[in-house]
């Protein structure tokens, strides 16, 4: 323990009391390194049972992986082409009408 000297601007202690503050702090760092040791520990075995997952997976999977993607592409290519046939009827609509609205046009111009 310290006592507080010259009014509250500095304190005396005694050397003993400094070492316990040392061996203290450095035993909370020693701790700390402790816990991040065992953090890294658990997080490495965490990560190696994950990749064992997924090379089971790719193990298992490895002659149906090549179908599940073409299956997907195809998918996909089908859905491209009725979303592009759905944009060409529209469009195709619309010509028509502006067609229509045209000939009408005419038809009126040619009554006048």
């Amino acid at each position: 323990m310290g006592r507080p000297v010259y009014s509250n601007i500095s304190w005396q202690t005694t050397a003993e009391e400094v070492l316990n503050y040392k061996n203290r702090s450095d035993k909370k760092e020693n701790e700390s390194d402790g816990r991040i040791i065992s953090n890294f520990r658990h997080l490495q075995k965490r990560l190696s049972r994950e990749m064992k997952i997924i090379s089971l997976f790719l193990e298992t999977f490895r002659s149906v992986l090549p179908v599940i993607i073409a299956l997907i592409l195809s998918f996909s290519i089908l859905i491209g082409f009725f979303l592009y046939m759905g944009l060409e009827k529209r469009n195709v609509g619309r010509s028509e009408a502006q067609e229509n609205l045209q000939v009408e046009n005419k038809k009126e111009n040619l009554q006048y």
